[in-house]
């Protein structure tokens, strides 16, 4: 800023005193014809004037000199929390050379060292001794403060260059002059690291089910595998899988023999002679049809075994001759009142109580009827037909018949024992 002197040219009291009531008039050099000028010179610059009373000339001349403003030089920008050093010409004041306007933005010393303290603009006033002063503006930048976010699976080499294998939220680092202004950037770490997922499942299978396939591995035996799969968290998963393996068994049962047609049956057996539990298909022998059915039964589900097929023939009475014919006491010499003979049993070739078929006498009067008759062949005729029923077992407890009083069997007695037949033929 530049001074401003005022000349005040004061005709001396001698002049007063000596020239009273005389004219006076002024003549400054820059033209002015005033007693007194005001100047702003920008330079240094000699002002004269010449004082004329009656026809006298008096002259006389004043030096006003200009001294140049000062100057700052240094950085315009500071960050925040940051220094910078200002430097002005010329000698500095001596108290207050170096002033902030908002040292809530910026702070200078006396020495004009400038302290960024937050985001703005300021202005510094720089005063040198002769009073001159000058002006600069500072921005002040801030610097950057962020959190690194990262999730992981595994350890992970930060930008620190430490390697962390755990969690972690309070590692920072600071970037020198990362920001986009040249400003410093802290950055902390919000580190979250993933765990893996393991499981271990424990499986027993029947060897029938090898080769068994699990999560992408396929045993062939016992044992033990682990699957790599993706968790549910984008991780590693190991999945293991102990795999025990049972040995498949197969079931035996004792062979049902074969069963006449209409006749009663058996229930299977739900358990196997080897102790192995499971369900018949068909459930139940069904001996209505004629001919040879597979019975197959199937374990029950967890059993390591084998399904089984039992075949069951269903036959009719005359394939097998007596088979079908129950016979019981009725008492001895009964009296016969028989018809024709017909011949109704005959023994198969193994039978060696009597060396001529069987012939047993009784009126034909139907089927499924009680009937008196009489034994037609050489030797004790109960002896005969209790010898055919031991040899034949079974014989004396034929499916799907019973006698009238439970008593399926023949009591030895004597000679032309009467009997009574149910004839089962259809």
């Amino acid at each position: 800023m530049k001074n401003i002197f005022t000349l005040l040219i004061v005709v001396l009291s001698f002049f007063t005193t000596h020239f009273f009531a005389q004219t006076t008039t002024y003549l400054w050099s820059n033209g002015a014809t005033t007693s007194t000028i005001n100047v702003n010179p920008s330079v240094t610059t000699t002002y004269r004037v010449t004082i004329s009373q009656n026809g006298v000339n008096y002259y006389d001349s004043l030096i006003v000199a200009v001294n140049g403003n000062p100057t700052i030089s240094g950085a315009s920008t500071v960050c925040s929390n940051k220094n910078t050093q200002l430097t002005g010409t010329g000698i500095p004041a001596v108290s207050n050379a170096w002033v902030s306007s908002n040292a809530s933005v910026v702070t200078v010393s006396n020495t004009g060292l400038v302290t960024g303290v937050a985001a703005g603009t300021a202005t510094i006033t720089y005063t040198n001794s002769d009073g001159c002063s000058t002006t600069q503006t500072i921005t002040v930048y801030p610097s950057l403060v962020g959190v690194d976010y990262i999730t992981s699976c595994s350890p992970i080499t930060w930008i620190d260059g430490n390697s962390y294998t755990t969690s972690n939220n309070s590692a920072t680092f600071t970037i020198v002059s990362g920001s986009a202004y040249g400003c410093d950037s802290l950055v902390t770490l919000n580190l979250t690291i993933l765990p893996t997922v393991t499981s271990t499942t424990n499986t027993t299978i029947c060897e029938s089910e090898l080769p068994y396939s699990w999560n992408g591995l396929t045993f062939n035996a016992a044992g033990t595998q682990t699957a790599t799969l993706v968790g549910a968290n984008g991780c590693d998963s190991l999945a293991t899988l102990s795999l025990t393996v049972n040995p498949t068994t197969t079931p035996t049962f004792t062979q049902v023999e074969q069963y006449c047609q209409n006749g009663s049956s058996p229930t299977l057996p739900s358990t196997s002679n080897n102790g192995i539990t499971g369900t018949w298909t068909p459930a139940t022998i069904a001996t209505t049809t004629l001919g040879t059915t597979n019975y197959v039964f199937t374990p029950t589900t967890g059993v390591c075994a084998t399904p089984f097929t039992m075949p069951i023939q269903i036959i009719s009475c005359a394939e097998i001759g007596a088979c079908n014919i129950l016979v019981y006491q009725i008492g001895n010499n009964a009296t016969a009142t028989s018809s024709a003979p017909v011949t109704i049993l005959e023994f198969p070739p193994n039978f060696t109580n009597t060396t001529t078929p069987l012939q047993i006498t009784a009126p034909v009067t139907g089927a499924n009827n009680l009937t008196n008759i009489s034994g037609g062949a050489t030797g004790n005729t109960s002896s005969i037909l209790t010898g055919y029923m031991n040899t034949y077992n079974g014989f004396t407890a034929i499916p799907g018949y019973s006698d009238p009083d439970n008593t399926p069997n023949i009591e030895s007695s004597s000679d032309n024992e009467r009997v009574n037949v149910i004839n089962a033929l259809p």
